[in-house]
């Protein structure tokens, strides 16, 4: 199986993965149109780089991958008048590398065939590359949880504060964070009673 990573992905790379997951990624009860108005609203962040997995040059996964300072406790507040440029200012806290995944997605008929953990595996691995403190990500947990737990994910117990794409303040409803670079900082986090706030997109 080959692997090929887009680092700042064009129009074109965005385009393919985007069809990708529109070929494969809901249950085929779901509508992709009421599935990307969500997207839009909460998860719209741009990806550092997008990750395709190739078996016998067939493309079967698809990972989306994020990197940007978090902020453990403080305050971040939403300016409205600076939609253009970051509206979030960052008051006090603790700022952290986190590195995140998202849109990970596995062709139909590839699937339990163990391309998921091979998505995720590789998504870690350049998560370190980037030297990233922890990786975060917002799941169902109590269906996708045994999943990550795999790979050192643990359910957040403290508040995940973001801003939607209308700048309303919200909060992850299955924060998950694990270990990269540095297991001191995932422990302190992990037991903090801080919020943890995540920006602007809920990745």
């Amino acid at each position: 199986m080959e692997s090929q990573l887009f680092t700042k992905p064009n129009a074109e790379q965005i385009d393919i993965a985007e069809q990708f997951l529109k070929e494969n990624f809901l249950s085929e009860e779901e509508i992709w149109e009421n599935h990307q108005s969500t997207v839009n609203l909460k998860y719209f962040s741009k990806p550092e780089a997008i990750l395709f997995l190739y078996e016998d040059k067939e493309l079967v996964g698809v990972e989306y991958l994020f990197k940007r300072y978090v902020q453990l406790g403080g305050l971040q507040i939403y300016l409205a008048k600076q939609k253009e440029r970051n509206p979030i200012l960052s008051i006090g806290g603790e700022p952290i590398l986190a590195g995140g995944f998202g849109n990970v997605c596995v062709k139909r008929n590839q699937r339990r065939k163990g391309i998921g953990k091979k998505l995720i595996g590789k998504g870690i691995e350049i998560l370190k590359e980037w030297d990233c403190d922890i990786a975060y990500l917002d799941a169902n947990i109590e269906k996708n949880g045994p999943f990550y737990n795999q790979f050192g994910f643990i359910p957040f117990k403290g508040k995940c504060i973001f801003y939607n794409s209308r700048g309303k303040r919200m909060k992850a409803q299955g924060p998950m964070i694990a270990p990269i670079s540095s297991n001191a900082i995932f422990k302190k986090v992990l037991k903090s009673k801080k919020s943890l706030y995540l920006g602007n997109g809920n990745w």
